[in-house]
């Protein structure tokens, strides 16, 4: 990539977040390779943050309990 874009010496590392989910790497028991792992949490979040302040104008909120038929 290197060839192609100019990039910061410090910049090339490991990811630890992709599309505002956090992402890490694992080893599982009993297999050599590592395995990598997408955490929800902190995406959730912010996508809460993000439809409570859209709604906000409209007068609308949140249920916080959804019933299921």
């Amino acid at each position: 990539m290197n060839r192609h874009f100019l990039l910061k010496a410090d910049s090339i590392k490991e990811p630890t977040r992709y599309l505002g989910a956090s992402v890490s790497k694992h080893l599982m028991d009993g297999d050599s390779h590592y395995t990598w792992a997408i955490g929800s949490k902190e995406y959730l979040i912010e996508s809460s943050r993000v439809v409570k302040q859209r709604i906000t104008p409209l007068n609308s909120t949140l249920k916080s309990k959804v019933t299921s038929a």
